[in-house]
């Protein structure tokens, strides 16, 4: 079904030695440290649980047979009926229908939680959202706590743009600037299509 158990395996055990090395030189992050690698190895599972059961869904030859009834009926709900199933292949709505200001949707809201930085795990802002509940530090190289705090202040894409492109993030990024600027408005895209983001009117009153 997948061969994804290698690349799962290292990344498992990379983020287990940034934690094993928290714990050993800053006890004092040892529960965000392990509350972080705990829900990240059951998100990790009950990922591929779903994605399982998704692809043993799209088979109809043998409704009858006993094996494949226990795994079309075991589905991931069974589990978690939080997890939602599996996005559709992605799109970029701005390429769809004109949008020139975004606002964050009402269910999102930026936390300070437990992330791998380096060595360590560090508390560190996150946009925590309905499709991310763990919480959302990088897309694609873009810091998008960074990048939502410029979409509060500014809303009109280009203005969100260009203010991110000024944060010390945004000039890490990309050395060529068009690029990062695509770069960029391709994760603005992506975090609308999953509902971090939405549409708002030009004349919305914004945040200081």
């Amino acid at each position: 079904l997948s061969s994804e158990g290698v690349h799962k395996a290292m990344a498992s055990a990379l983020t287990g030695a940034v934690v094993v090395n928290t714990l050993l030189r800053r006890p004092s992050m040892h529960p965000q440290a392990i509350m972080m690698y705990e829900s990240g190895q059951r998100d990790t599972y009950l990922n591929h649980y779903r994605q399982s059961a998704f692809y043993y869904r799209q088979e109809g030859r043998w409704p009858d047979r006993p094996f494949w009834q226990r795994r079309t009926q075991n589905t991931i709900s069974n589990l978690d009926p939080s997890i939602s199933q599996p996005a559709t292949a992605s799109f970029s709505p701005f390429d769809s229908q004109p949008i020139s200001h975004l606002a964050l949707a009402s269910a999102v809201n930026i936390q300070d939680k437990p992330v791998v930085e380096g060595r360590y795990v560090e508390l560190r802002p996150v946009v925590v959202a309905p499709r991310h509940p763990r919480g959302l530090r990088f897309l694609s190289g873009v810091n998008v706590p960074a990048l939502l705090q410029c979409v509060q202040i500014h809303a009109a894409v280009p203005e969100v743009l260009e203010a991110y492109l000024r944060h010390p993030d945004g000039q890490n990024g990309v050395p060529d600037q068009g690029r990062q600027i695509t770069q960029v408005r391709q994760v603005l895209a992506q975090l609308y299509q999953d509902g971090v983001l939405i549409a708002a009117s030009p004349d919305e009153n914004r945040s200081s």
